[in-house]
């Protein structure tokens, strides 16, 4: 007789349909048992997707000044902004330049304070 016969079809689509309905029964939740899990907390080091586009902004914005300024050797400044907060960092040649980098990030629009890394070459 071959297994594909009538009664085995139906026998085969019954187990199936019962373990289905099993299956989706366990899966059943209560309506009124739903539990929430609370928000964190903000804190100071939370960003939004928001702040991120601005203090990409405002990277740009302090790089492209570094760069228009002739006596900054702009290249070797790394320039990073979190919160309006500029950070530069790496090597010059002199005092001059980390002084006027300086001055640069934080006459550019958006920075709202500037951390001075900036080292003297050896």
């Amino acid at each position: 007789m071959n297994p594909m016969t009538s009664p085995f079809r139906l026998v085969l689509a019954g187990t199936i349909a019962t373990a289905a309905a099993l299956l989706m029964g366990c899966n059943q939740r209560d309506p009124d048992d739903v539990t929430v899990a609370p928000m964190p907390p903000a804190t100071a080091t939370t960003t939004t997707t928001g702040d991120d586009i601005d203090d990409s902004v405002v990277t740009g914005r302090v790089k492209t000044a570094l760069l228009a300024a002739p006596d900054v050797q702009s290249l070797d400044i790394a320039v990073t902004t979190v919160k309006g907060e500029v950070t530069l960092s790496g090597v010059v040649e002199t005092q001059a330049q980390i002084d006027t980098a300086a001055r640069v990030a934080r006459d550019t629009d958006g920075t709202r304070s500037v951390r001075n890394d900036l080292k003297l070459k050896p």
